[in-house]
């Protein structure tokens, strides 16, 4: 998979930084058991002792292997004996250690000249922030999403008090976010412009991604577009399709409101049908219900569409109300 160099940059940036913060806080931990316990340095240099008399061995007409044995004894003794001084002073026993977020390749993000799987992890994960870059998703929260703007009345259709019903939706939304895994449901957000889609599902993708997980948040026209012009682009690779087909959740916003074309429908049935195939999780947001998608994509793509789970938008838009306050 290609990523940008401004991707690799900030992946190595961002290794170099767990690596450094490792070993600084691993350096601290000494200093404080040296105050505590100066007989460290005593077992320390015995430690240091056996790596280089082992080294002055490999020169030596000597019997390597019982050297290097009684070496090897020697300095499980010390190390034995740091953990005994370390236990009686009250520290963990791995307390002199540095915690690499990565055992397998200490945070160096490269094993045996191969890139390490934490590694591809940030890279992957950077690689989504830029292709969710034009999202506001800090901005919206769980806790900004205003229930006030929704009335008290009752919705026709239901029965129910509109701000009840917003407030099963916001619970719902919370409910994923907090319990997303790479399992979890696909979900397609329907109502009316104005009513709070896209705010409760940058709210997920913001939520989502604080908990590691690789999330891109797009509105179906940059999609498709991205898809569409890297195809036909003599000097690109198709990239960005390949990272809609991978990550973690994905997000499609104002699905209805792309330039249709038989290419468009085809790469997004390609989109939907193939996560759906490798359990990837998406979220759809759109003001077409489920019977208006298949009049318009056809019964092929509202079946997939129409298997997600369904969540509806209730009430009038409150983008007006919003703006009343702010004045």
């Amino acid at each position: 998979m290609k990523y940008t160099q401004e991707a690799y940059k900030r992946a190595q940036e961002e290794l170099k930084r767990r690596r450094e913060t490792a070993e600084t806080i691993a350096w601290l931990h000494r200093e404080e058991v040296l105050k505590k316990c100066p007989d460290l340095l005593v077992i320390e240099e015995h430690m240091k002792s056996a790596v280089t008399e082992a080294t002055s061995l490999l020169g030596e007409d000597t019997d390597i292997e019982k050297a290097i044995k009684k070496l090897r004894k020697k300095n499980l003794q010390a190390q034995k004996e740091r953990e005994e001084l370390l236990k009686v002073a009250g520290f963990p026993k791995s307390y002199l250690e540095p915690q690499y977020e990565c055992s397998l390749c200490e945070d160096k993000g490269y094993i045996d000249g191969h890139y390490c799987s934490c590694h591809l992890n940030v890279l992957k994960r950077y690689a989504c922030e830029e292709l969710s870059k034009t999202s506001p998703s800090a901005e919206c929260t769980f806790e900004n999403f205003d229930l006030s703007f929704y009335p008290l009345k009752k919705d026709l259709e239901t029965g129910v008090k509109i701000r009840d019903w917003m407030k099963s939706v916001l619970n719902y939304c919370k409910n994923y976010a907090e319990s997303f895994s790479q399992k979890s449901n696909n979900v397609h957000l329907c109502g009316r412009t104005g009513l709070g889609k896209t705010h409760l599902s940058l709210a997920i993708a913001n939520a989502v991604t604080q908990k590691g997980y690789n999330v891109i948040y797009i509105t179906a026209p940059n999609m498709l577009r991205s898809i569409e012009k890297e195809h036909f682009s003599r000097d690109s690779e198709d990239t960005s399709q390949e990272f809609y087909l991978d990550c973690d959740l994905l997000i499609i916003d104002d699905l209805g409101t792309e330039f249709q074309t038989p290419f468009s429908d085809c790469a997004l049935f390609n989109i939907i049908n193939s996560r759906i195939l490798s359990g990837k999780p998406v979220i759809v947001n759109s003001n077409l219900s489920t019977d208006e998608l298949e009049k318009k994509y056809g019964e092929r793509l509202a079946s997939r569409i129409g298997s997600y789970d369904l969540v509806t938008f209730r009430g009038s838009d409150i983008r007006q109300l919003k703006d009343n306050r702010k004045d």
